[in-house]
């Protein structure tokens, strides 16, 4: 998380459509990498710290940016949606099943 924090700070001032198709890669190599039947709770809960850090990036790009109303949040997280937490893998028992 420390790594895309920093990432996130250095890219605070490039578009946003270019921010966000890179954070989304980067969370689904994350998702397919660490993903399995047990541990979605654990990557719902990284998306939102990744989406909650970027939100603050952003807010940080000029001094009227905390305030930031409902509609305007609503309207960025509808258009700049990060990739879901999807669980393709098995359980274990059914991958490693002996045939």
């Amino acid at each position: 998380m420390a790594e895309i924090s920093t990432e996130l700070r250095r890219r605070r001032h490039e578009d946003a459509r270019v921010t966000h198709g890179w954070l989304s890669a980067v969370l689904r190599g994350h998702f397919e990498y660490f993903v399995a039947p047990t541990n979605e709770h654990v990557l719902k809960r990284f998306r939102q710290h990744v989406g909650d850090a970027w939100l603050r990036q952003l807010q940080r790009r000029s001094q009227r940016g905390r305030h930031w109303s409902v509609e305007k949040l609503r309207h960025f997280e509808a258009k700049f949606a990060l990739p879901k937490v999807e669980i393709r893998h098995p359980w274990p028992e059914v991958r490693f099943a002996a045939r």
